[in-house]
């Protein structure tokens, strides 16, 4: 009796070291938890600075500054978060505006990339404040017939010449015929008519 005894122990004994060296590998097996930063302070600030202002414009600035120091992901998240807790925020073409600015002055160099990877949500916005800005820098901040086709490149998502047209409208003062002649510099009729 005192041999199963001491059999029952060692096979305890085994069954724990089997099932701690089981629980350390699947630990060590497991990937590490994403960390997803927490921006909720961020959203109370912002909150708290736009309360008593002209919202749009403040949540345009609070993001454009947001999306400089965190990127334009973590501002768009803001964002949203923004938008569940105030419903003026639910109409956010301008306040987008700002996130892509933001992101254009955070990498410059790269700004065609940050076109094709910024939010589409909110009519565009970001996309718009992205290509404004880069227009912004070139000389003179003009459009040129030279300059246009290649802003958006040579196979553009439709959006992109969409916002140029846009740009192009602005630049010539709302003179229609005038912004038709610089859109035929495209090299398609599906491109001009975006």
């Amino acid at each position: 009796s005192s041999s199963s005894n001491a059999i029952a122990a060692v096979v305890v004994l085994v069954m724990a070291v089997f099932l701690s060296v089981t629980a350390v590998t699947v630990m060590a097996l497991r990937p590490a938890p994403q960390t997803v930063p927490s921006f909720s302070r961020d959203v109370q600030k912002i909150l708290s600075r736009c309360e008593n202002r002209a919202k749009e414009t403040c949540y345009a600035n609070e993001l454009k500054s947001f999306a400089k120091e965190y990127g334009h992901r973590a501002a768009i998240s803001v964002l949203h978060t923004i938008q569940s807790k105030d419903k003026t925020a639910e109409g956010c073409h301008f306040i987008a505006h700002g996130i892509g600015v933001g992101a254009f002055e955070r990498d410059p160099v790269n700004w065609r990339d940050t076109v094709n990877e910024i939010d589409r949500g909110c009519s565009y916005g970001a996309t718009h404040g992205v290509i404004e800005s880069y227009v912004a820098t070139l000389p003179g901040a003009h459009l040129t017939k030279t300059l246009i086709p290649e802003i958006c490149g040579p196979s553009p998502l439709a959006d992109c010449n969409h916002i140029v047209g846009h740009l192009i409208l602005v630049e010539t003062e709302a003179n229609v015929p005038a912004a038709l002649n610089l859109c035929d510099i495209f090299p398609d009729r599906v491109q001009k008519k975006f």
